[in-house]
């Protein structure tokens, strides 16, 4: 008679576990330490990890993080993090910590660069959440309140907010900002720009229905190189200065190129309305 045994083999994978930062401690806080992660604490300039599974309530337990650590042990359910990891930890963590180009400050997270004294900068030490106009980072984050401000975004879905500001640009007349072209409130000199050779610019101009003027509504350039142009005719109407009279509740395209050191800007009409504004369009230079 042969005998069997018949055997199970179990494989066994082991989770990786994950320390996670939860800040000062705070003997108020309920800690909570699962077989996958557990939280890491700062106190008194050290770190100490939590690595048995279970809920840790300091007031309720009686001693903290480090008096556990220095009566346990090895088995303690704090355990001191070793040197390299705290280091790690106090450059991450700490004020003015560095990653990329985001600076860590308290609550606060921002961009390394923004504006100061009205330019460019990267002077992030000069920020103060009260005092913005010290530097003004390109986007800054509120943590505690949930504040976000910004330099520019994009949205692909829906927006959603309780109320919204609209501010008038404080660009200068010409400049053209994020592709639109500062027009400003100037009815008498709307100045469109020049540019370099190659370049192709696009831009709807809409003149809203109160807006009425008895003036002419004048589009000059940036310099003498600056030419316009009605529906692309560069042969009977181009010159320096195109003057349309009466316009209101209408719409126009505008496109532009750089060739051989000039800048032609040809206007379109953009509806029915504004076909009759250009056939009776005056030409200066």
């Amino acid at each position: 008679m042969i005998a069997r045994k018949t055997t199970e083999v179990k494989f066994v994978r082991k989770i990786r576990f994950i320390s996670y930062p939860a800040g000062r401690y705070d003997p108020n806080t309920s800690y909570v330490c699962t077989e996958a992660a557990g939280p890491f604490v700062e106190q008194d300039g050290q770190y100490y990890a939590m690595y048995k599974e279970g809920t840790w309530l300091g007031s309720s337990i009686g001693r903290t993080p480090k008096e556990d650590y220095a009566q346990y042990g090895s088995d303690a359910t704090w355990r001191l993090m070793d040197k390299y990891k705290a280091l790690i930890v106090e450059m991450l963590f700490s004020d003015y910590a560095k990653l990329g180009s985001a600076i860590f400050l308290g609550d606060y997270m921002f961009s390394q660069y923004g504006i100061r004294n009205g330019a460019q900068s990267n002077a992030y030490q000069y920020f103060n959440p009260n005092n913005l106009d010290a530097f003004r980072p390109n986007i800054f984050i509120d943590w505690l309140r949930g504040h976000i401000e910004a330099l520019s975004g994009y949205f692909a879905g829906d927006l959603s907010c309780k109320s919204m500001q609209l501010q008038l640009s404080d660009a200068k007349e010409g400049d053209v900002y994020n592709n639109y072209l500062i027009t400003n409130s100037n009815c008498y000199n709307r100045i469109f720009p020049k540019l370099e050779n190659g370049v192709v610019r696009s831009f709807e101009m809409i003149i809203p229905l109160m807006t009425r003027s008895p003036y002419p509504y004048d589009f000059i350039g940036e310099d003498s190189t600056v030419y316009f142009c009605v529906k692309g005719n560069r042969f009977e109407k181009m010159g320096r200065v195109i003057s349309l009279y009466n316009i209101q509740g209408t719409k126009f395209t505008v496109v532009g190129f750089g060739e051989s050191g000039r800048t032609y800007w040809n206007i379109y009409p953009g509806d029915s309305d504004s076909e009759g504004y250009l056939d009776d369009a005056q030409i200066s230079n």
